[in-house]
């Protein structure tokens, strides 16, 4: 006798994080990677959902026995179901997270994307946001950690390697000057025309010594940036690392001058 099954399944989110979060509207996160910035930029990544295989149409004997001693699977439309509710969930802890870093309030901000991955675990947005959180707060370890992780996963994203670039040349206790020079290098091979990578590459020159280089790469992030009519607050730290750069190049010939007369 065939046997008709019919679950009815009902799926309700009921956020604990809303009873504690900001209760006005947040907007959805931009995915747009034309922003600039040395830490600040955003992971672009496409995702996608596996589906379930659907079951045999008819059942043997000892699989139907099997069967009703099994819990029933989820079908495709209840699988989609759940995997819609754990990134509407997921989205809205990245939201609130972004907005808490960008209201300053760091520790709440890491809570809530804490909270994100552990409902979307490899979702690399929010590993890259908290990557950027990390560094912003100096805690340059962790987040070089998640940018190593997320440059093998995508060796060509600009972005991480900019900042794993900013990272590995300015925090303290994982500089090298190497590792700084090689990332922000790929980063504008892949984005040649984004002044923040060559801001990035000048930095790590700096940092390395090698002021000729630094300056070139410096004086031409200034050059892309201004074609792109920035914001008032945007130039100025383009124009102190120049005028850093100079002085050390400046300082670097006076004690080389010092050296040939003796």
């Amino acid at each position: 006798m065939k046997t008709k099954r019919f679950f009815v399944v009902g799926l309700a989110l009921a956020f604990s994080v809303m009873a504690q979060e900001p209760t006005e509207k947040i907007e959805p996160l931009n995915l747009d990677i034309a922003g600039d910035g040395a830490v600040t930029n955003q992971l672009v990544v496409e995702t996608g959902l596996t589906e379930e295989t659907e079951a045999p149409m008819a059942l043997q004997k000892d699989e139907l026995k099997k069967e009703r001693d099994t819990p029933p699977v989820e079908s495709k439309e209840e699988a989609s179901s759940t995997n819609t509710a754990v990134n509407a969930k997921a989205s809205f802890l990245l939201d609130t997270g972004i907005q808490y870093a960008e209201e300053g309030d760091y520790k709440d901000a890491e809570r809530a994307y804490l909270r994100a991955l552990e409902e979307d675990p490899n979702n690399e947005s929010i590993q890259f946001r908290l990557s950027t959180l990390y560094i912003q707060t100096e805690r340059f370890a962790e987040g070089v950690d998640l940018l190593e992780a997320l440059v093998a996963e995508h060796p060509e994203n600009s972005r991480v390697r900019n900042n794993l670039a900013w990272a590995y040349a300015t925090g303290k206790g994982v500089r090298n000057n190497k590792k700084a020079l090689r990332h922000a290098r790929e980063a504008i091979l892949s984005s040649p025309t984004f002044p923040s990578m060559w801001h990035t590459l000048a930095e790590a020159y700096y940092m390395a010594g090698d002021y000729k280089r630094a300056l070139r790469a410096s004086e031409h992030a200034i050059d892309l940036l201004t074609q792109r009519n920035p914001e008032a607050d945007e130039l100025p730290s383009f124009e102190a690392q120049r005028t850093k750069i100079q002085r050390a190049a400046k300082a670097l010939r006076m004690l080389d001058g010092l050296d040939e007369d003796e």
